[in-house]
């Protein structure tokens, strides 16, 4: 991987952090995290990108992160990037990531997943950004929460709330669960797990039923391998952190 590749991907990774939306309510009400899904990466000769010198930001995760470098052309079957492969997903992330789709297909402004009741539903706006009408449910059986986001969409003449979510925060009264981002025809987009309402799990990006880019947190820090993979198959990035490692905050702006 070239240095201006990486600089570009990292400080693409800076915008997923928490981010805090306006409500008409007086406390604001998260969004859900790092639900940008970053995708793939490898034509950005043309972008320009501040050095690596210039943003201490960069050269701490630079230093905590070692890259792989002489790729493959072709991705080795074990980092094949399908849910199904176990190399990657756990039997747990794979029934997880085949579930969700169906739990939340038929979820509306006023109906929830079942077995859950409508506790409210709010205005909000991400910043710079669409408004989005958020539905909190709570399940009938284990007092669970979710968060349903609704965009408003517009023709040029008219503005609406479509009937199609784009994120599900779920949580438990624990505070583990899950963000989840859909694509418009259900499919997913972005995963992220929690626990004690940190990062903790699975990180995983999708186009077209395949990984885009895949890591793991415990808690709160990232661990382990981090791949991003090109639109053919191919591995864009492989990386390892060599200790468990604070990415989101050493990333903010």
């Amino acid at each position: 991987m070239k240095t201006r590749d990486l600089s570009h991907h990292l400080c693409l990774l800076m915008l997923c952090t928490t981010v805090f939306a306006e409500t008409n309510h007086e406390a604001s009400l998260p969004l859900p995290v790092i639900l940008i899904g970053i995708g793939s990466l490898s034509n950005t000769e043309a972008t320009q990108v501040r050095p690596l010198s210039s943003r201490p930001e960069l050269a701490a995760a630079l230093s905590n992160i070692d890259f792989i470098s002489d790729l493959p052309a072709h991705c080795p079957a074990k980092y094949t990037n399908l849910v199904e492969n176990a190399n990657l997903f756990t039997p747990s992330e794979k029934r997880l990531l085949a579930e969700i789709p169906y739990l939340y297909q038929r979820i509306t402004t006023n109906s929830g997943p079942s077995n859950s009741v409508l506790v409210s539903l709010e205005q909000t706006r991400w910043p710079l950004s669409e408004y989005y009408e958020v539905a909190l449910f709570r399940d009938s059986n284990s007092n669970a929460q979710v968060k349903a986001f609704f965009a408003e969409r517009s023709d040029g003449e008219r503005r609406w709330i479509s009937n199609k979510k784009e994120w599900i925060s779920y949580r438990t009264k624990s505070g583990d669960g899950y963000d989840v981002s859909f694509y418009d025809n259900g499919l997913i987009d972005g995963f992220r797990q929690y626990k004690r309402n940190q990062l903790d799990g699975l990180w995983a990006d999708f186009e077209s039923n395949h990984c885009t880019e895949l890591m793991h947190f415990v808690d709160g820090k990232a661990v382990g391998k981090w791949f991003t993979w090109n639109k053919d198959g191919s591995l864009y990035m492989e990386a390892n952190f060599r200790i468990p490692y604070d990415l989101i905050e050493h990333l903010k702006f």
